[in-house]
């Protein structure tokens, strides 16, 4: 049930979305998110009292402790070892996935083979695996044409907040506004203009630091703003967000699941939030803008399956928490 509550990785990927497809009503859309986070907390917990965890009803007593003045120094300590502590899970999170990311996103598959020179940003082997994944994403309205949205959720999983990083990145490689790497020729590499390129890196680091404390209002006007109005409409943008909100937790909270409930609970948390992801993203899209009974058919019956897979699994559950 934890996962849907709304953390604050996901609100830069809800503030995005809904300030580029729905303006003025874009705060309106990120609280009914939060909301819908708290509906299906609920609902599991009802399905879940019916299925897995069906018996007499348990309390939890816990004796609190006398209040005392925190003294200075364990605060000090407590807060130096919970840094260190986050910082090297983040530091390794984040080279993981800028490695893995980077290196399926400068390797590129060109008339069967692969190369490393010249890379447009649809030949990357990261496009390519996004494209092969994408129709399990159709049935949300996430198009052919609309990959980078499914490398976004790929690189969710390290971090929810990278989604807006990736959006960004591949939006602009595709429209040419970061494509850079494909003005190389396949003959030699320009040494001068990577240079330049560079230069010109760093120095937008000032405009972007200024801009961090001037907070866009209303439509956001930006490359990957207009990008997402092109590739999204309202329904597909909506649909998009609720499978964000629901999908695989980020790898922070399943390696916390993990030592909290054990391997058992945490493979079928894994599972039932990304199935239910998909059922809730695809059944919205088809009722709002598809319209197809086949799907809307389909994702009735995943609700179906996902509640006869929890009664069928109450045995073993059982058998787990002895």
């Amino acid at each position: 049930m934890a996962p849907f509550m709304s953390c604050g990785a996901r609100l830069p990927v809800y503030a995005v979305i809904a300030a580029s497809l729905f303006g003025r009503f874009a705060g309106l859309i990120v609280f009914s998110i939060y909301m819908v986070g708290i509906v299906f907390a609920l609902m599991t917990g009802f399905m879940l009292r019916h299925t897995l965890f069906r018996g007499g009803d348990s309390f939890f007593v816990m004796e609190l402790p006398p209040y005392h003045l925190p003294r200075v120094r364990n605060v000090v300590r407590q807060v130096r070892f919970r840094l260190v502590s986050f910082l090297k899970k983040a530091t390794l999170v984040m080279v993981v996935a800028t490695a893995v990311l980077g290196l399926f996103n400068s390797v590129g598959i060109r008339e069967g083979r692969m190369t490393v020179t010249a890379v447009e940003a649809d030949e990357t082997l990261l496009a390519v695996t996004a494209k092969a994944i994408n129709p399990v994403f159709a049935p949300m309205g996430i198009d052919e044409e609309n990959w980078p949205a499914s490398v976004a959720l790929f690189t969710g999983l390290f971090a929810k907040e990278a989604i807006v990083g990736t959006l960004n990145s591949m939006y602009g490689q595709v429209s040419g506004l970061e494509g850079a790497a494909a003005d190389l020729p396949d003959s030699e590499f320009e040494t001068g203009g990577a240079f330049a390129f560079i230069a010109e890196a760093f120095s937008s680091i000032g405009h972007s630091f200024i801009a961090l404390f001037q907070p866009a209002v209303g439509e956001d006007s930006s490359e990957a703003g207009r990008e997402i109005r092109e590739r999204f409409n309202g329904a597909s943008g909506y649909a998009y967000m609720l499978f964000i909100l629901l999908y695989f937790p980020c790898i922070a909270a399943v390696a916390a699941a993990n030592k909290e409930m054990g391997a058992f609970f945490t493979f079928l948390m894994i599972v039932y939030c990304t199935s239910l992801g998909w059922i809730v993203a695809v059944l919205f899209y088809q009722v709002a803008a598809g319209h197809s009974l086949i799907w809307i058919a389909a994702a009735l019956a995943g609700l179906g399956l996902l509640w006869l897979a929890f009664r069928l699994l109450a045995p073993a559950a059982r058998k787990t928490e002895r």
